[in-house]
């Protein structure tokens, strides 16, 4: 606190003690969620702190093809975005939706309505998984106030499965991704807020 009042002009610091301004601030770099993300972001490239392989290779190829292009900067999942930053008496507004995990494509027999015939189709499911295996759900984080952050939990049933920080700036998004594991054969629901997930484990 000592540095503030010191490089604090006095009219500026009279104006927050009467409630003219407020004290306000943003971020200007991401603050990765472990150092294990910051050692892997290519550094000269801006807001790839906790992207994927393509998405970080799609913004070096949007930066390449023209220098100024200006990169989204909620692709990663960080703790704290760039640009992110707090100011007194606003709320955020978030909301966790569109619940989803990796799918797989399968074969199954299906009878044609037309011929009555059975035929082979491709049907699209969510990935069953191994007991005791690791694997992640995805959902998105919509913002609607200011910037802000909430504790994203998964739970089954009563059990906690996982939790994260998702901190997203005002009227923006960020796609959250947490890992899990199950364990027992069976359909598992997996319950995030107000959405649920069903999950096959073998």
């Amino acid at each position: 606190m000592g540095n503030f009042f010191t490089y604090t002009l006095p009219s500026v610091l009279a104006d927050m003690v009467f409630g003219e301004k407020e004290p306000e601030g943003s971020l200007v770099y991401e603050i990765p969620r472990d150092g294990d993300d910051a050692q892997t972001d290519w550094g000269e490239l801006a807001y790839d702190t906790g992207v994927d392989t393509t998405t970080r290779l799609y913004m070096a190829a949007t930066v390449r093809q023209d220098p100024t292009a200006l990169l989204p900067n909620n692709l990663g999942d960080v703790l704290y975005p760039a640009d992110f930053g707090m100011r007194y008496g606003e709320d955020s507004d978030i909301n966790l939706n569109t619940l989803v995990m990796d799918q797989e494509v399968t074969t199954t027999e299906q009878e044609n309505s037309w011929t009555g015939e059975m035929e082979e189709v491709s049907v699209a499911a969510n990935k069953t998984v191994a007991s005791g295996e690791t694997f992640q759900i995805y959902m998105i984080a919509d913002n609607a106030g200011a910037d802000g952050t909430i504790l994203a939990q998964a739970y089954e049933g009563d059990t906690l499965l996982a939790s994260q920080i998702v901190s997203v700036e005002g009227e923006s998004f960020s796609i959250v991704t947490m890992d899990i594991t199950l364990e027992g054969a069976g359909e598992h629901v997996i319950t995030v807020g107000d959405n649920t997930l069903t999950v096959t484990v073998a």
